[in-house]
């Protein structure tokens, strides 16, 4: 194929007009060289075959080759930019290559050579500079048009709505008027995205409405798109009547439709949906299985998730980074560890979301030594951490109770610049608190410029744990001085160090101050720690009668309070009411049965004893060793009761035999009506 040949397919410029070009414009230059060079810059080619006969001042009816290194000499992109078309070829290939420079020396030229006032040119230059994220240029260049063209406005709609200026675009928008007839569905589509960005309810109506006198309520993509802005909004029914509407429903507009009850938090009508769209023929795509992954695991559906996995695979779906992600959160919000983890596995690359997901997991399921191992060699790969990564970590040091860990992690926050995060704040309070250092919780706390309500909530709560009455108090009343609205949480914080600290005026007074002056409804939580605060204060009848006239169902916390306060005082009338209840809730509860043995014990009631062991063993409970650890030079050691495996287990023994002898001397006597009693070996 001749130079003339391909000019003429990738063009497609006729052999008149390519004539009337070279001859007209160029008749100062040699016609030869100048097409050297346009071929050149649109075939990239080192040497080029040009037909002589097409060109002024040439006889021969033969082809000539023309080295590089010729039309160098003439300068080529001097030689090829004087006319309009070959400055809208370079900017077409500065376009798709993304060549800023380029088109700026482009722009630059027409300017030079005065075809900048030419419509086509600046309106190629409007899409040059949007197209290479320069929209401060696109707008400049836009802004001198006289009269801009639909494709000069859409396309600076389109950027400025990719690009997440969302009020730019609606600003742009108003001044195109949206005239029906003049905005198309290309405009449409731009503005309700930025809408969507915003939640302009109002604004995105009117669009609607432009949409509907325009006559473009056939088109699919512009209706799944409105559906979409509706279902981002809240307004459901208005997406689910758009989505009804559409008369081609293809997987984008399912995909619209799900993840809009997701936005809802309506998890159920999701996987609904995903379930119509199978029934129709639909072969879902990946953002229809992140959200139903996502919508399984708000609902802890694991069959459903593994029913769903196994359509990802039929459907030849790879996991890929955000869908890995997904159905690994999935498998591990509903308790499956073990799938979550060969999900992780599996996944060929892996981003901060994939860390993030299993550090979380290893951390909600108790493996906290999982999570800070994790956590090291996420480090190691060179995945940069954020803030969620740090919170999961601290998370783990915080169930563990490390504060050395604790304090690395305290560490990489400040290294890292997240020193101002509010969440980490509020997690760091929490972890040293959990980790026994109230002292360094307030220290954060008193370093933070701006609380919220969160944060002194944590502070609040972490102060009850620690039985600091009295400062729980203090924070409290400091906190509604300076203007903070206490939420249900902080009032169960306080309650709960009311109880511990046995101030139940104090305790008694919150609970009516929580309807009375704030509004809050009280919840589970707040009956089951007043029930507490009566019980440890001795007042079992009035406990007793405060459950009676409780709004809400009694909850296994309720009972399970009254049943320890009864243990305690020796009830047992009461304790074996309690008892009934618990096991009517939670039959599984090993902790029921066996308080209530001792209650048994207690008063000497060995044949109640015997049946409850039979019934225990008839429903198959077991009771669980309990746990404890504690960290010595940056080691955790691990305690069950009855273990022996500990390395240093005959130095532990022989050191409790001593401290035992020494209470005794000092006169302890240890109160063993509080000692549980082993029921299977009764």
């Amino acid at each position: 194929m001749t130079g003339y040949q391909h000019l003429h397919y990738l063009y497609g410029i006729k052999k008149t007009k390519i004539n009337y070009i070279f001859k007209t414009t160029y008749n100062k230059i040699d016609c030869t060289a100048f097409a050297t060079a346009a071929l050149r810059i649109a075939l990239k080619s080192k040497t080029l075959e040009i037909p002589t006969e097409e060109f002024q001042g040439s006889h021969e009816s033969s082809s000539i080759h023309v080295p590089l290194e010729e039309v160098q000499k003439k300068g080529d992109e001097d030689i090829f930019l004087k006319n309009s078309y070959s400055h809208g070829h370079l900017l077409q290939d500065c376009i798709y290559g993304k060549n800023l420079a380029k088109g700026k020396r482009t722009h630059a030229n027409m300017i030079k050579t005065c075809f900048e006032a030419d419509h086509f040119l600046s309106t190629r230059l409007v899409i040059f500079y949007a197209k290479c994220g320069s929209l401060e240029d696109a707008r400049q260049v836009f802004d001198n048009l006289s009269k801009p063209s639909l494709m000069s406005w859409n396309t600076l709609l389109t950027e400025y709505s990719r690009q997440g200026c969302e009020e730019e675009t609606l600003r742009l928008f108003r001044l195109l008027g949206g005239v029906d007839g003049w905005a198309d569905d290309f405009s449409f589509v731009s503005v309700l995205k930025a809408c969507s960005g915003l939640r302009e309810i109002r604004f995105g109506k009117q669009v609607h409405g432009h949409i509907v006198r325009s006559g473009l309520v056939s088109n699919s993509i512009l209706m799944t798109t409105l559906g979409d802005f509706y279902a981002k909004c809240s307004c459901l029914d208005d997406a689910c009547q758009v989505f009804d509407e559409i008369s081609v429903r293809d997987v984008v507009s399912w995909t619209a439709i799900i993840s809009g009850y997701m936005w809802q938090g309506n998890c159920e009508k999701a996987l609904a949906c995903f379930s119509e769209m199978l029934q129709a023929g639909i072969k879902p795509n990946t953002p229809a299985f992140r959200s139903v992954f996502k919508a399984c695991a708000g609902l802890k559906a694991l069959e459903q998730g593994k029913q769903i996995h196994a359509q990802m695979v039929i459907n030849g779906l790879n996991l890929h980074v955000t869908l890995g992600n997904g159905l690994a959160d999935m498998y591990a919000k509903c308790g499956c560890l073990e799938n979550a983890l060969l999900v992780y596995e599996k996944m060929p690359e892996r981003d901060v979301v994939s860390f993030n997901t299993m550090i979380s997991a290893y951390t909600l399921q108790g493996h906290g030594e999982e999570a800070i191992k994790l956590f090291s060699q996420m480090q190691q790969t060179g995945i940069r951490t954020d803030e969620f990564t740090l919170a999961g970590a601290l998370g783990a040091c915080a169930n563990l109770a490390s504060m050395q860990q604790g304090k690395q992690v305290h560490a990489c926050i400040v290294k890292k610049g997240f020193e101002s995060d509010v969440v980490l704040k509020c997690t760091l309070v929490d972890t040293y608190a959990k980790c026994g250092s109230i002292d360094e919780a307030r220290q954060v706390f008193d370093l933070v410029r701006q609380k919220d309500v969160v944060l002194w909530t944590v502070i609040v709560t972490a102060y009850a744990k620690h039985g600091f009455g009295e400062e729980v108090i203090g924070l409290f009343e400091e906190m509604k001085r300076l203007g903070m609205k206490p939420d249900h949480v902080t009032f169960l914080a306080v309650m709960t160090a009311c109880s511990h600290a046995g101030l139940v005026d104090e305790g008694w007074h919150y609970f009516h101050s929580m309807t009375q002056d704030h509004c809050i409804v009280p919840r589970a939580g707040h009956y089951s720690c007043m029930v507490d605060l009566l019980c440890r204060s001795g007042c079992l009848n009035e406990a007793h009668d405060f459950i009676q006239k409780m709004p809400i169902k009694p909850t296994v916390t309720v009972w399970g309070a009254l049943l320890r306060a009864c243990q305690d005082h020796g009830n047992t009338e009461l304790g074996k009411l309690a008892a009934e209840h618990l096991f009517e809730l939670d039959p599984q509860n090993i902790g029921c049965y066996v308080v209530l043995s001792n209650i048994y014990a207690n008063v000497g009631k060995w044949g109640d004893i015997v049946n409850m062991r039979r019934t225990m063993k008839d429903i198959g409970t077991k009771k669980e060793p309990g746990c404890s650890w504690i960290e010595v030079k940056n080691s955790v050691h691990v305690f069950s009761a009855g273990g022996s495996s500990h390395s240093q287990i005959e130095e532990i023994y022989a050191m409790l035999q001593k401290l035992a002898g020494q209470m005794k001397e000092a006169g302890y006597v240890p109160n063993t009506k509080m000692k549980l009693s082993d029921v299977e070996e009764q």
